[in-house]
């Protein structure tokens, strides 16, 4: 059994005991009420994280006053008409042995007139460029010159907001000081050009934030434990933050006041947010330098953060001395009992996050609550309360990617009979190929515990079988689920079918290896990725893409970032051009400007899916009716769609 000793110790801080050092960090999920009340849907989700393990819950940044909302359906903290909801969920955590705490936030200027009406506020008259710009459908403005008077009552409403928190029974309260909030629009000289009191010197800096410790103190008492968030870095250079300034900051937060500080890095600017809410290219561990760095100069515990999503790193980090508590925000999403399984000694059954900010991106642009791509649990603990069916029925699954898998292992979660058949000699399916970009490696850690979890269940597994209408007949099952994918799509144009074409796939799979002057046809995600394959191999890759921006089916953020690596990998990126024909000499395209010809040595397809449907056709010209089609096969689709399809599909059975 794998021990993690330092982990599971504990620690207690200003008598508040915690079981271990596993912290779930505060995440603006949108599973509260339009008005900010807590509701059974947010409870079941921070009660499945406390049941999981966890020794110390910090809830989703909670605004302090209305017009501090960030987002729609956030947690608030501005009235005492919250407070029956805010007490309930207080219990359900503590029922579960978790201490629990409360984030405050004011989004400053990071508030859309979009979102809640309201003019945003700031220190200073500096417009907010943030990585979801235009993707609420309104941008950003200038936000307005927060007054003396203006800053007092945000002292005090963090104050009050503090009491309610206590009141309500919490064991705790975080400020939330990082990240391009409120208050660290004041610590930031990015962002704070006052020349008052209140900016200038890192003094005149920290003031917002010093008074706010001292008030949220008066309110709650000595004994009640605070916690301010911070950055380490705001990853502007030296327009920001940077960790020399922060360790200078740190002593003066724990002598106003704090008794735990919070270390992260990063802001919602587009620059920054790639350490703000790191993506899968970034390094497990990457902000442990800035908790190390400011547990320097403090002697009251720091929280180290920064895709904390692996038991040996977090061990590892406690016991090389660079934080004291571990703070775990994603890695909880994609498997609340983390803790509990790794304390058990279960850590290959660890569902580890992967990183890639579907969490982030899919729902935040759309304003719809929080989903995980590997977790199709949650925000629907409830209806995931798995029982056994009564009559266990045979369920025959037909192709081995996410879908298929997800379906398999939930049927058999509820006690039917599940044979999987996958017609290849291995399971996966289209992630066997999105493991082979660069720094997508860790996709195949989903698909281990995927396989994992079918062994464990006991779902018969039948590999290398095509399967055909006759053998289904035969097998007379009660249900037949079809994820049979999709496979590379081809392009209608004069040439496409010549020798110096190939597909995506033939890249990634090595059978084919495009070298000089290389033209990606596709700019979509699949694209974007293959020509960064192609170019650190050595290719010079140009991407073609009829719609106007590159990546146009990856969210804000992942679009940026993977711009970003395009460009460091030299690749040329050519949004609204359409490919007209292939030649000899390269690819006639047409654009703006007319058509014209790109030289090109080799060409490569990467112009989305088409469903595999031919057993699940036939079958349905066999008058075969008990069936289920899901994922890739109906429509291609990302791999949270695919996931949560097949677990929906295997609890409807």
């Amino acid at each position: 059994m794998d021990s993690f000793q330092m982990l599971f110790s504990s620690l207690s801080v200003k008598g508040m005991e915690l079981k271990n050092r596993i912290v779930m960090e505060p995440m603006i999920v949108r599973y509260a009420d339009y008005d900010g009340s807590v509701t059974p849907r947010m409870i079941d989700y921070l009660e499945k994280r406390a049941e999981g393990g966890a020794g110390l819950i910090l809830t989703a940044g909670a605004y302090i006053v209305p017009e501090a909302k960030y987002r729609p359906n956030q947690l608030g903290v501005y009235s005492d008409d919250l407070m029956p909801g805010l007490k309930e969920l207080a219990r359900a955590l503590h029922g579960h042995k978790a201490k629990a705490g409360v984030q405050m936030i004011h989004s400053g200027r990071r508030l859309s007139e979009s979102v809640y009406g309201s003019e945003p506020v700031a220190p200073s008259p500096v417009a907010h460029a943030g990585a979801f710009m235009g993707a609420h459908g309104k941008a950003m403005i200038t936000p307005r010159r927060l007054s003396m008077r203006d800053i007092k009552d945000l002292v005090e409403a963090y104050g009050a907001a503090a009491e309610r928190i206590k009141k309500a029974g919490f064991d705790m309260v975080e400020i939330h000081g990082a990240h391009s909030y409120l208050i660290n629009q004041f610590l930031s000289p990015h962002t704070n050009k006052r020349t008052d009191a209140y900016g200038g010197s890192l003094e005149g800096r920290m003031r917002f934030a010093l008074e706010i410790l001292e008030q949220v103190r008066a309110e709650t008492g000595e004994s009640f434990p605070v916690s301010f968030r911070m950055n380490g870095d705001d990853y502007f250079g030296s327009t920001g933050i940077q960790l020399e300034e922060a360790k200078k900051q740190a002593p003066h937060f724990v002598e106003a006041g704090a008794d735990i500080l919070n270390v992260s890095a990063g802001s919602s600017i587009l620059e920054a947010t790639n350490w703000n809410i790191p993506p899968m290219r970034i390094p497990r561990g990457v902000h442990l330098r800035l908790s190390a760095g400011v547990k320097e100069v403090v002697d009251v515990p720091v929280i180290g953060v920064g895709r904390m999503n692996d038991p040996y790193l977090a061990e590892l980090a406690l016991s090389e001395g660079k934080l004291d508590l571990v703070g775990m925000a994603r890695a909880l999403l994609a498997d609340p009992e983390l803790p509990k399984k790794a304390e058990e000694g279960r850590v290959k059954d660890i569902r580890k996050c992967i990183a890639c900010n579907h969490c982030l991106d899919l729902d935040t642009s759309r304003f719809a609550a929080c989903t995980c791509a590997i977790n199709p649990e949650l925000g629907r603990e409830r209806i995931f309360r798995i029982k056994k069916v009564k009559t266990p029925k045979k369920v025959m699954v037909i192709g081995g990617g996410p879908a298929g898998m997800t379906a398999a292992m939930y049927a058999q979660l509820r006690g039917h009979n599940v044979t999987l058949y996958e017609r290849e000699g291995q399971l996966g399916g289209q992630m066997l190929l999105a493991v082979m970009p660069p720094h997508k490696e860790e996709v195949q850690e989903f698909i281990d515990w995927q396989i994992r979890q079918l062994e464990t269940l006991g779902v018969t597994k039948v590999l290398g079988k095509e399967v055909t209408t006759d053998f289904v007949v035969g097998q007379s099952p009660d249900v037949v689920i079809v994820a049979t994918g999709a496979v590379p799509a081809t392009l209608s144009i004069p040439g496409a079918d010549s020798e110096h074409v190939c597909s995506f796939q033939d890249v990634l799979e090595g059978t084919a290896t495009p070298k000089g002057a290389v033209v990606v046809i596709g700019g979509g995600r699949v694209g974007a990725e293959t020509a960064e394959f192609i170019a650190e191999k050595g290719g010079k890759v140009t991407i073609l893409e009829q719609l106007p921006v590159i990546c146009p089916d990856m969210g804000a953020s992942a679009r940026y970032f993977m711009c970003e690596a395009l460009k460091d990998v030299g690749v040329v990126m050519l949004p609204g051009s359409r490919a007209v024909k292939i030649v000899k000499e390269g690819v006639v395209i047409a654009d703006s400007s007319g058509e014209h010809t790109l030289k090109a040595d080799a060409v490569v397809l990467a112009v989305g899916f088409y469903p595999e449907r031919k057993i699940l056709d036939e079958l349905i010209e066999a008058d075969f009716y008990k069936l289920r089609a899901i994922g890739d096969c109906v429509e291609p689709k990302s791999i949270l769609r695919a996931v949560q399809e097949g677990a929906n599909t295997a609890l409807q059975i």
